[in-house]
């Protein structure tokens, strides 16, 4: 299974990141508008975290909204996960849960988005 196609099959809930966990990500991913960074896609393996349709789509409405306030980079809190996005390149470029969010400190961001 490509890199693109397991994207694809995460993004219609066909299987979760832990099911391609084999599957490495050498480049940047695209769906619905977004790119997924492969810092991004090996955190999702590496910390079983749920990343499906509505989350990707919640994403894209959280750097609509972002990119028509003038944001470049921005803290999406979206339920138990937190994404650290570039707005600009429409780029996801990390995520963690609720436990690594413990730390309480975000750094280099200029806004936050609560979904």
């Amino acid at each position: 299974m490509d890199e693109l196609n397991l994207l694809n099959q995460i993004n219609a809930g066909k299987v979760t990141p832990q099911t391609g966990q084999a599957e490495k990500q050498k480049t940047a991913e695209k769906a619905d508008g977004l790119e997924f960074s492969k810092h991004l896609m090996e955190r999702i393996n590496r910390r079983k975290l749920q990343v499906g349709p509505e989350e990707t789509r919640k994403l894209s409405e959280a750097m609509n909204k972002a990119e028509a306030k003038g944001s470049k980079d921005s803290l999406v809190l979206l339920n138990d996960l937190a994404f650290i996005v570039s707005v600009h390149n429409r780029t996801v470029v990390t995520a963690m849960d609720k436990n690594k969010m413990n730390e309480g400190v975000f750094t280099n961001i200029d806004s936050a988005i609560i979904m």
